[in-house]
């Protein structure tokens, strides 16, 4: 069961993050976003419920917030993807979140109606090509 809130948007941004694990920034990318988390990916070690300070670089801004760990879990090369959720985001940090994400919402909607179309006339073409089976084979016997 899908537990989000807000629609994640697959998009690859570069971010900072620290913990009191890693003092020292690092590196990561996101793979998705929306205004309430984001999905990254990073080489370094995040553990579930960890909290981290992050910096998010849209260009030409940068968003900073906390967010907590929800999900982590390794992947091939030492690296680690994990899920986390904003919990302290300035409302002008989330505005602009917020209002950048926008542009993609529009164009979520369109390509999930246009994969909802296409669904649609592969089960026609499906029922279509079980039809002429079905006629081909009363024609036979």
């Amino acid at each position: 069961m899908e537990k989000r809130i807000f629609p994640r948007v697959r998009v690859s941004h570069p971010i900072n993050l620290q913990s009191n694990r890693y003092p020292n920034e690092q590196v990561a990318l996101t793979h998705d976003l929306s205004v309430g988390g984001a999905g990254i990916e990073s080489g370094c070690s995040i553990l579930p419920g960890e909290m981290l300070r992050i910096s998010l670089f849209i260009s030409p801004q940068i968003i900073r917030c906390k967010a907590r760990v929800v999900h982590a879990f390794r992947l091939i090369e030492e690296k680690v993807r994990a899920g986390v959720q904003f919990e302290d985001i300035s409302k002008k940090d989330a505005l602009l979140l917020e209002g950048y994400l926008s542009r993609f919402k529009i164009h979520w909607k369109e390509d999930r109606s246009l994969a909802g179309l296409g669904l649609l006339i592969a089960l026609g073409l499906s029922l279509l090509a079980w039809s002429a089976i079905i006629y081909l084979i009363s024609r036979l016997i």
